[in-house]
């Protein structure tokens, strides 16, 4: 079962950017650049995919990070040489 202590690290990434996609957000969106009606409804929408994880939690957010990776950030128009981070 999903904890609270679960929350951190790769996973909290994942799960930050399959709810950003869930609603219609760049996935790689900050939380901190929401408007506070965005900050609320990520917010539900964050407690309900958490309370829908299945027992095999690690899975179902990998494959749906996979997904939505392939989908809104890995796609035909991708371009690498536009991700390079600053120093």
């Amino acid at each position: 079962m999903f904890q609270k202590e679960n929350f951190e690290g790769d996973v909290k990434l994942k799960i930050v950017c399959i709810v950003m996609n869930m609603l219609r957000k760049p996935p790689l969106t900050r939380f901190s650049q929401l408007f506070a009606k965005d900050k609320r409804l990520f917010n539900e929408k964050l407690n309900e995919y958490i309370s829908f994880l299945p027992e095999q939690w690690e899975t179902k957010i990998n494959n749906d990070f996979i997904l939505m990776a392939n989908d809104e950030i890995f796609h035909e128009g991708f371009l690498p040489e536009k991700c390079l981070v600053s120093q």
